[in-house]
């Protein structure tokens, strides 16, 4: 076979060289001596492999935040009222926890007081049961504060005071208000006073007398006590006591009793009755005063109220008291607000390091 003999590529005819067409099919060709040029395939390109999107994650991620944020502003939303209500203050040494979480102590301020405000049974017992309340602490004193008896307390260090009235000289001292407490509007305020003795005779000698006639009753308790030492000194004297009882706790020892305080004839009432305990530390270099109102649905709520005659009990005090006492004795702890055992549980948790 002619080796430069060329055939159709599509129906194989021999073609002769230099042909553009094939004489049997009509097939253009190219020149004969020269390969025909491959054909072109035709284009179709590949689209691009998708990326798989990662934006379920982000929404995932969105989602799952605002659940938590949801979360967040409803317990805060729950529990912030609640703490501003137990640690609402003034700077002061605050309450902040119920007993059972242990709240720790807060911070002191001291500031100087003009002139300390007025604030106007015979059986040893100590308290079992542990109150259930609120932890206070402050400089080297803590106490707890039973539900029922305030939901806060503050502390303050007051300076000392020099005067030439006998009930406004006061040493420097450690002293505590109460916040949230049942009685409001009372003649006196809820307070728990701690006096160094000594600084106290330094300033008015006749607090000793105060404080020996204290030790003296504790030592003997009686039954009806004709007069019970009471600090702070005020301008005024107690109108009857009731309620007597001896206090043996934590290395203090004292009494408590009810008292009002005036100065003159005027009848019993639950706008200026108050619970007091007066009691010293075992080593003497502390005297405890606490003062707090209290009051019984069935005394006047104000000495304005009361409904007998004014005259009669202006002219025969005693006998007015020698008819009123004997009820008062009866009316048990629990009738009066706060109740009495209460307020037994505050004063018997006090503590001076």
């Amino acid at each position: 076979m002619n080796q430069n003999q060329y055939n159709c590529p599509r129906c194989n005819t021999p073609l002769q060289p230099g042909a553009s067409f094939c004489p049997s099919c009509g097939s253009p060709l190219a020149p004969v001596g020269q390969p025909m040029a491959a054909r072109p395939s035709p284009y179709n390109p590949q689209p691009p492999a998708r990326k798989k999107s990662n934006a379920w994650i982000f929404i995932l991620i969105a989602v799952v935040l605002c659940l938590v944020l949801a979360l967040l502003a409803v317990l805060a939303a729950v529990f912030i009222p609640r703490f501003r209500e137990t640690t609402s203050g003034t700077g002061k040494a605050e309450v902040t926890e119920v007993i059972e979480k242990k709240s720790s102590p807060t911070s002191e301020s001291e500031t100087g007081k003009d002139t300390p405000v007025p604030e106007a049974t015979a059986e040893t017992a100590a308290p079992t049961e542990a109150p259930l309340g609120y932890f206070m602490a402050y400089n080297n004193i803590e106490f707890v504060i039973p539900l029922e008896v305030a939901s806060s307390a503050s502390g303050i260090t007051y300076a000392a005071v020099s005067s030439d009235l006998y009930w406004e000289m006061m040493p420097k001292y450690d002293s505590f208000s109460f916040e949230g407490y049942p009685l409001q509007d009372t003649f006196h305020s809820p307070a728990i006073n701690v006096y160094p003795v000594q600084e106290y005779i330094d300033m008015n000698p006749d607090i000793a007398g105060t404080v020996s006639q204290l030790q003296s009753l504790l030592d003997n308790p009686v039954d009806q006590p004709g007069s019970i030492p009471f600090l702070p000194v005020w301008n005024a004297g107690p109108l009857f006591t009731a309620h007597v009882q001896y206090l043996d706790f934590n290395c203090i020892r004292g009494v408590r009793y009810l008292t009002q305080y005036g100065q003159a004839a005027w009848p019993v009432n639950s706008h200026d009755m108050f619970y007091t305990f007066q009691g010293l530390t075992g080593d003497g270099k502390y005297y405890i005063s606490v003062i707090m109102p209290v009051s019984h649905p069935q005394l006047p709520a104000t000495g304005e109220m009361y409904t007998g005659s004014m005259d009669d009990l202006y002219e025969d005090f005693s006998a007015y008291l020698d008819e009123t006492l004997p009820i008062l004795e009866r009316w048990q702890d629990a009738e009066f607000t706060p109740a009495l055992s209460d307020l037994d549980l505050l004063v018997s948790s006090i503590k001076i390091k």
